[in-house]
């Protein structure tokens, strides 16, 4: 009988504690979705102006660690010179916790796939990836990509030689 006046409890209790920063995370997870909307049309300050200054980014290229507002700059610059058409899709978005709690903190996490035409090659790319950004201040200050960017690479085909070369003419 104390079991069904227990659960009522229990899922006002479970229900209050799971919603906290819901608010927090829907606004994130705009911000979040706009910056990738600014990367799909090429609109680099468009996507710079939802990132901090002081951004730290977990970058998906083997050996480079955590890298600064600037370098990630740099790397999403280079997709939009070599790669056409890029569009995320299939995107779940999630609320994320704290690390040492376990609380929702308004953190945004996300899996998806991107997809895009390399730009010399017209090889086609198709790529599952997961994502994480941090909030200060209406900012994504600490973010990570990551995705197989070595297999991407490899997936184009390197470019042919120059006209004449890698061929004799000798007889």
């Amino acid at each position: 009988m104390r079991l069904i006046y227990l659960f009522p409890a229990a899922v006002l209790l479970f229900g209050c504690n799971t919603g906290g920063n819901h608010a927090e995370f829907e606004a994130n997870k705009a911000i979040a979705m706009a910056a990738f909307a600014a990367h799909e049309n090429e609109d680099l300050e468009g996507w710079a102006q939802h990132f901090s200054d002081d951004l730290k980014h977990e970058s998906p290229v083997y050996g480079a660690g955590t890298i600064t507002m600037e370098q990630h700059r740099e790397q999403v610059t280079a997709y939009h010179e070599h790669f056409d058409h890029i569009k995320f899709t299939e995107g779940v978005w999630l609320a994320g916790v704290d690390e040492k709690t376990n609380e929702l903190d308004g953190s945004v996490r996300c899996y998806g796939t991107w997809t895009s035409e390399h730009g010399g090659s017209r090889t086609e790319i198709s790529l599952r990836s997961y994502h994480f950004f941090n909030f200060e201040n209406g900012k994504i200050v600490h973010s990570g990509d990551f995705f197989d960017f070595g297999g991407m690479m490899a997936a184009i085909p390197p470019p042919p030689p120059p006209h004449g070369e890698g061929h004799s003419h000798e007889q």
